[in-house]
């Protein structure tokens, strides 16, 4: 897939499968040796053809958005993004997608954890490494 993309000049593969566990049923348990290993790979593999790797992770089935559980699931998210992060892998995204409840009280729970990612690890790591140029520009906070 990644080398199609970089054939066509397609200049970005979003890792996201649905049959991977891990990415969304499965999003707090971290990845073994040999799954990092293909990461790093993938993330070679994309760079050789001109194409940005970019990690996501899909929480939102059962991230505890409860005052209880909050900051200990933001905290395992952190935890699974930066385990990503060390392997040299520089853009990410937070997908909150086929979810089964839309009320306005989820869109405000959604928009909490995305600006909360923002701001607590792409803008954390940009500061710590003082180049903000390491990592993209998170998205904009939303209201």
């Amino acid at each position: 897939m990644i080398r199609f993309l970089g054939e066509r000049r397609c200049n970005t593969y979003i890792y996201a499968p649905k049959n991977d566990p891990k990415h969304r049923d499965f999003w707090r348990d971290a990845y073994t040796a040999e799954e990092k290993e293909k990461f790093r790979e993938l993330d070679a593999l994309a760079k050789e053809n001109g194409v940005r790797f970019t990690y996501a992770l899909s929480p939102g089935l059962d991230f505890d958005f409860s005052d209880a559980g909050y900051e200990k699931d933001f905290a395992r998210l952190i935890e699974k993004y930066d385990s990503v992060y060390q392997l040299g892998i520089r853009h990410f995204a937070l997908l909150l997608d086929d979810l089964a409840v839309r009320t306005a009280e989820t869109a405000q729970n959604h928009v909490r954890l995305v600006n909360d990612f923002r701001r607590r690890f792409y803008e954390a790591r940009a500061a710590s490494t003082n180049k903000s140029k390491l990592l993209p520009r998170g998205p904009e906070p939303l209201s």
